[in-house]
């Protein structure tokens, strides 16, 4: 029927209103939030620094993977959200407003891509919508609209699963597919598993020929773009692979506190989900089941199972909280692989379940998932909204004050800006999870450069040359015992992270033998965070 309904009574129909009411609401929320962050001229995180000012150098003609560039340009994140963002870099500068603009505009499309799906389905615009707000709102309120390829790299990964079904899997589909994942791979290289997912479905379901073929063609890509980016890029793979597969943890407490969070948070679509599930193995039958690939003559002989191919988008969901199970023990994320590998499947596979049974049931059930996101947004948005424009303002005009400055990462984009020497970006200390178990021929010129650049700047330290010494616990190249040898702690300065710590601030220390009583605290700025911590590790 018209909208997704097969029912029109009253009870459906003021529940598809709410829906669709509340699904606007947090539309329009999660723009304003977006707007908002994408134009404070702050970091809003404590890695931001790092994107930003590989774009910047980027735009200046010098090469942020080179090897002169380490450790202090260290970035752990990808090159794709850098070639989207470059160009508008050189119109309009390197700057926080852009590559937030960027990242926002990604989410939207994250949105949009989803719904793009759900409508290939049948579904009507009155659940797509909500479908599409709901993931608009859970990702507007974490780091996929900071500096960072995050939602850059999530859109990415939808297309590589969403294209090849609605293409039916010909070889179009799986050719712009495949494109896909590889772009998503130099994003986050996890976000390559879609290509992983959609040659599983082929070969058990669809055609094992055209499976496996896909899954060749895609490797024998992946290899080749990844020798052209190493030789383009040669400290790429230090940088983006192995430091985060040598610092990611294994924390079985963190993987079962985090899944119920996430649980309890989409608890409405969870429950729908599980309602379905039980349906199938109690044997009803299930009106999901369709054949989405092409007939048994164009497969070639067909899949593993010959079955009629189950619901795409519930083989999805299954496929990708087995990769929770591994990248949830990560203990540097809280909710941030969920909502980008669970959530859209999650949401994809609830409406479209509500909208197959078409009862009030299953419509009260998506409205309690609206509401549970509504909640959630209303707890979040408001530290999302505040604006620390003037805390930040103090810093640079702290800052101006000194010509050779020592300093942490977070203040590294004011550093950059008044055209002093950058010592740390923010992501500069990963440099000592770069070569263990690292095969390339560059990983002990690259563990050497670390060691030199953190040694003289501790010596410099130690003999007292900066004008001034920022530090903050979250910096480890110079700690509080080593400053203390010529340095004082002075003050204080505010140095709000929205998105990991709001009351952050970072110590200034200055010249001087006398002991000062702010160097009997516990810190020189907030507390370090400690190991795990997600402000800790890279996501």
């Amino acid at each position: 029927m018209a909208f997704g309904l097969r029912h029109s009574n009253d009870l459906n129909r003021a529940l598809i209103a709410a829906l669709l009411l509340l699904g606007v609401g947090l539309m329009v929320l999660g723009c304003v939030v977006m707007a908002f962050c994408a134009t404070r001229p702050y970091p809003l995180e404590c890695r931001e620094n790092a994107p930003l000012l590989t774009t910047t150098l980027m735009t200046q003609g010098r090469n942020p993977y080179a090897l002169a560039e380490q450790p202090v340009f260290i970035n752990v994140y990808g090159i794709a959200y850098h070639w989207v963002v470059y160009p508008l870099a050189r119109l309009f500068g390197s700057s926080f407003q852009l590559h937030r603009f960027v990242s926002c505009l990604f989410v939207l499309l994250c949105a949009l891509a989803l719904v793009w799906a759900m409508r290939f389905d049948g579904i009507g615009w009155t659940l797509t919508v909500p479908a599409g707000a709901v993931l608009i709102a859970d990702l507007s309120l974490g780091l996929h609209i900071v500096a960072r390829p995050d939602s850059l790299g999530l859109f990415l990964f939808l297309l590589s699963v969403i294209v090849p079904y609605r293409a039916r899997f010909r070889p179009s589909g799986l050719l712009a597919g495949g494109l896909a994942a590889l772009l998503a791979f130099f994003s986050k290289p996890y976000f390559a598993v879609g290509a992983v997912f959609v040659a599983g479905y082929l070969v058990l379901f669809v055609g094992m020929r055209r499976g496996l073929a896909f899954a060749a063609l895609f490797a024998l890509a992946l290899t080749l773009a990844g020798r052209g980016i190493h030789v383009l890029y040669p400290c790429y793979f230090t940088n983006v692979f192995f430091i985060n597969f040598n610092i990611a943890g294994r924390d079985v407490r963190h993987l079962i506190v985090s899944a119920g969070a996430f649980a309890v948070l989409q608890a409405g679509a969870a429950g729908i989900v599980a309602c379905r599930a039980w349906r199938a193995v109690a044997g009803r039958k299930d009106s999901l089941r369709r054949q989405v690939g092409p007939s048994a003559r164009e497969r070639g002989g067909g899949g593993l199972f010959t079955c009629a191919s189950p619901d795409f988008p519930a083989c999805l969901l299954v496929c990708s909280c087995l990769i929770m199970l591994g990248m949830g023990l990560h203990p540097g994320q809280s909710l941030l692989y969920y909502h980008q590998l669970v959530t859209p499947f999650l949401l994809w596979l609830a409406f479209k379940t509500a909208h197959t049974y078409s009862t009030a049931g299953w419509r009260a059930a998506l409205l309690l998932q609206v509401l549970l996101t509504a909640g959630y947004a209303a707890r979040k948005a408001p530290r999302c909204l505040k604006d620390y424009t003037a805390e930040w303002r103090q810093v640079e005009t702290e800052m101006a004050k000194y010509d050779d400055v020592f300093h942490c990462g977070e203040i590294a984009h004011i550093i950059h800006k008044q055209g002093k020497t950058v010592y740390d970006n923010s992501q500069t200390r990963y440099y000592q999870w770069g070569t263990a178990h690292n095969p390339f021929a560059i990983a002990r010129a690259y563990e050497d450069a670390g060691r030199r650049h953190v040694r003289a700047v501790k010596d410099r330290v130690a003999r007292g040359e900066f004008e001034v010494v920022i530090l903050s616990g979250y910096s480890d190249l110079v700690v509080r015992p080593e400053a203390r040898k010529r340095y004082v702690q002075e003050k204080h300065l505010a140095t709000p992270l929205v998105m990991n710590y709001p009351e952050f601030r970072v110590g200034v220390w200055k010249p001087g033998r006398e002991p000062h009583p702010d160097n009997s605290g516990p810190d020189s700025g907030t507390p370090a965070p400690a190991p795990g911590n997600a402000a800790a590790e890279p996501e």
